[in-house]
């Protein structure tokens, strides 16, 4: 995946890779302009607790 995170590095959208069990293994930089925290802050949190303010899926 190392090509490919170089080349979700320098788009413009925001890319988040999810596991099964919902945790962000991946958001690309561009995620700061959505919640203000850099990717090395998010890595790990589960995505619905951080996208929909929710407990549980």
């Amino acid at each position: 995946m190392e090509y490919s995170s170089e080349i979700l590095n320098y788009i413009s959208e925001v890319v988040f890779v999810v596991n099964d069990k919902y945790q962000i293994q991946y958001c690309s930089p561009q995620v700061k302009n959505l919640t203000g925290k850099g990717p090395e802050k998010l890595i790990g949190k589960k995505c619905y607790m951080l996208l929909f303010n929710k407990m549980e899926p």
